[in-house]
């Protein structure tokens, strides 16, 4: 699917907006594989404070958020993040009704936030989600089992085999942030972090 096509068949996003903001669709190409690349670890950010409680970096995130999402044209994320960065204000005033809105909507945005990172991610892969297959039952559970006792023995060839395998399955919600999470890990050699994520 091309560019045109996906702000085509998505009404909440509007590629005359985007093209207004950054000017070309060269660039926004460019601004869209770095919204697509950080998604998942911004999300995980986001509900981290969020479930600390830490409003000020909750603030700064949604924040961003906002302008990101507008800059691409995605009117519906940029409203729904706006709106969280007001209450993320107030929480910080110890407000306790913005505290209760901050959890019942952060997880509404985050939806959000996750679906277009998913359709604008097809324009920088081979396979859209899809193309893929669903994981295989027990495959998770055995992806991360397996990994861990090649992440503990340094064997990069071992984890690359077993990422290679993964990224061929669409995966479940709730498991996208923490594979996205041990792939930048494995990325940067950081074999703490692979093992530690790699506990299931």
């Amino acid at each position: 699917m091309t560019l045109r096509e996906i702000y085509k068949e998505n009404t909440d996003l509007s590629l005359a907006e985007a093209l207004g903001t950054v000017g070309t669709e060269e660039l926004l190409m460019d601004v869209l594989k770095q919204f697509c690349s950080y998604a998942d670890e911004n999300i995980s950010a986001i509900e981290q404070y969020m479930n600390s409680r830490d409003y000020e970096n909750y603030t700064i995130k949604v924040h961003a958020l906002k302008s990101t999402a507008r800059t691409i044209g995605a009117k519906k994320l940029s409203d729904t993040a706006r709106l969280l960065e007001s209450f993320g204000k107030k929480a910080q005033e110890d407000d306790i009704d913005a505290k209760k809105e901050i959890l019942r909507q952060t997880p509404v945005c985050m939806e959000l936030y996750l679906r277009a990172s998913s359709i604008f991610s097809s324009l920088f892969t081979g396979l859209t989600e899809d193309d893929k297959e669903d994981v295989p039952p027990g495959f998770i559970e055995e992806f991360f089992t397996s990994v861990q006792a090649f992440a503990e023995d340094f064997d990069t060839e071992g984890v690359e085999g077993l990422i290679d395998k993964m990224d061929k399955y669409r995966l479940p919600e709730d498991i996208k942030v923490r594979y996205s999470e041990f792939r930048k890990a494995f990325e940067s050699s950081d074999w703490d972090a692979m093992c530690e994520l790699s506990r299931f």
